[in-house]
Parts: structure tokens; sequence; C-alpha cells
């Protein structure tokens, strides 16, 4: 049986910050359970801003030519994925932002990052905005229109004085039994079919009819990558 591939985006610059040790405890728990895994620190990357072009649904691609691709490449072959960020003005850092930014309009038509793949997300905050954080990702990584994502867990975390998450040992032990439930999620193809149902239904028998209708009508011209990515996968 193929071991399930974990990754981890650690979106901090502080790669030995709280968050930080949050995904990795998280990862260690998906090890143990059996799991490759694997880490992503964005800061390590070049990744420019979103121009809002939508000129990735031609070629499939993004038309700015740094390191997303490498990213992206790392996040299709993962079956389980954690998002992590520390929380400023009550929102994701900028880091994390600009990733999704950039995934943009590809992965809100095809869903190849996101869709299919089970998910825990983590937001540390000094006082407020852990949970406004790990809402705005739950949004995001459900924002594909042809496949879903499961979302298995999220950890949101206020310091509360704490210097470091180490000092806080209850939060780093629910990080790696949620990166075991993670695992066992995959494992088990979980569906968590009432996660987003009344959205999901909404999606299926309104907004993708009509979107795929597009897509099939303009699938030799600007919607030539998007028709792409969704025929591999069988979903047109």
């Amino acid at each position: 049986m193929k071991k399930t591939n974990a990754v981890g985006i650690i979106s901090s610059s502080n790669v030995d910050g709280s968050s930080a040790a949050l995904v990795r405890r998280m990862l260690k728990g998906a090890k143990d359970t059996g799991a490759d895994t694997h880490e992503i620190i964005l800061s390590n990357y070049n990744i420019s801003f979103c121009k809002g072009c939508s000129g990735c649904t031609r070629p499939g691609s993004c038309v700015i030519r740094d390191d997303l691709e490498k990213i992206k490449e790392k996040l299709e072959k993962a079956d389980c994925i954690i998002l992590s960020s520390p929380v400023y003005a009550a929102a994701i850092n900028a880091q994390l932002k600009n990733l999704i930014d950039r995934l943009g309009m590809l992965e809100f038509l095809t869903g190849s990052v996101f869709g299919g793949k089970y998910i825990a997300l983590i937001a540390t905050a000094s006082g407020f905005g852990a949970k406004s954080a790990v809402n705005y990702l739950k949004m995001a990584v459900n924002s594909g229109m042809f496949s879903r994502s499961y979302l298995s867990g999220t950890l949101p975390v206020l310091l509360k004085g704490a210097k470091h998450i180490s000092e806080i040992p209850k939060y780093l032990n629910k990080a790696y039994k949620l990166g075991i439930k993670l695992v066992k999620d995959h494992e088990k193809g979980k569906n968590y079919l009432f996660q987003n149902f009344l959205m999901n239904i909404v999606k299926s028998l309104i907004i993708k009819p009509s979107i795929k209708k597009n897509i099939v009508k303009y699938k030799d011209k600007e919607m030539h990558g998007v028709y792409l990515k969704l025929a591999e996968r069988g979903l047109v």
C-alpha cells in the first residue's frame, strides 16, 4: 500500500517560531502513523505578487516565472496538507495570503492543489484573531469549484503571554494528535459529507453547471489549461 504523503507549509519567516513548531509536531504525528512527511518553508522561495490577470487559465500555470510552480508540484502530489500562519492584524500573514492569491483563479476552477486533499489548519496569535484566521483558511481551501477538500481539523492557538508554544505543551500534544488524525482520515477515505453541505449543493446545482459550460465552450481558447487539468481527472 502506498504511503500517505503529508506536506506542512510553514509561512512564518521565523522558522523556529510557534506556528513552525506546531507544523513539525503535526508532521511528527503523521510520520509516526506511517506517512511520508515534508515541510515547505515559504521564505525559502521567491513568490511574487499576483497580478490578477487570470492569465493562468490558458496555459494551466501562472504566467509569472518564479518559484510558485515548485511549490504547487509538491502540493499537488500531497494527500494531506497542513497550512500554518502566525496572526497579524487578526488575519493570516502576508506570505500565506500571497500563496493563496497566486493559486487564485486556477485553483478556484480546478481544485488541483486542495481538491480531494485532507487539510489541517494552524493559526497562532499572541492575543486574538486565531479563530478568524482559521476561518479565512477554511474558505480558501474550500474554494475549488470541481473538487472539494476535507477538513480533518483546526488548531487556533492563543499564546496569552507565552513567548513560544513550547511553554504550552497541551497545544503541541493537540498538534501531534491532529497529525495522526489527518493520516488516518486519508487512509480511511473519510468523506466529511456534511462539511459545507449547503454550499456544496449550491455549487453542484447552480454554479458548477454554468462554469463547466463555459470551460468546455472555450476549451481551445482561454480555458485550455483549465480544461486539460479537469479532463485529466475526469471532471469534464
